[in-house]
């Protein structure tokens, strides 16, 4: 029994040293509300979105549990794929004394996540202070476990930026 808790606290210890973050963020000249509309619409991320060019199993309605396959490009124009599973899912909620948020969550649920060696979760927050028109979009996922230290970390930031700006474009233009 003493070895085993040994062990189980060397693995967290190593998942906690191996913890690696990815993010970005950008204000939208946008209300909120069509931002929340533009990054909950999987289907149509391939219209606009540089970073994420494609959706599969991309779900009509979101809902916290839809499992769907991201497809990504890199800047070099090499890709990959990744299982995502929805998380956390809080639309816009507004009051008259606090700024406004909103967020989206999912997990990676791929094969190295199911083994436990690479676990990831993205979150993407959204906020619009009262009173002000512009939306605050931030991004952030967090990679733990064995493997993590081997991802590419700086082409997953340089993607989360991409997909910021062109974001950003999006909303300001309109889109949904």
């Amino acid at each position: 029994p003493a070895d085993c808790r040994q062990g189980r606290r060397a693995s967290r210890e190593e998942s906690r040293m191996t913890q690696r973050i990815a993010q970005a963020s950008i204000t939208i000249r946008a209300p909120i509300e069509r931002v929340w509309s533009v990054i909950i619409e999987l289907n149509r991320y391939r219209e606009w979105n540089p970073f994420i060019y494609d959706v599969v199993n991309a779900p009509a309605e979101l809902r916290v549990g839809s499992r769907f396959l991201l497809r990504v490009r890199w800047a070099d124009g090499t890709t990959a794929e990744s299982w995502e599973t929805t998380t956390h899912l809080a639309p816009p909620t507004h009051t008259s004394q606090a700024p406004t948020s909103a967020m989206l969550a999912y997990r990676y649920s791929s094969w190295l996540a199911r083994v436990g060696l690479v676990r990831a979760t993205r979150e993407q927050h959204l906020l619009q202070k009262v009173g002000e028109a512009a939306t605050h979009y931030s991004t952030r996922e967090t990679f733990h476990g064995p493997l993590a230290r081997f991802l590419p970390l700086a082409n997953v930031e340089e993607g989360f930026q991409r997909h910021a700006r062109a974001l950003k474009q999006h909303a300001e233009s309109g889109g949904s």
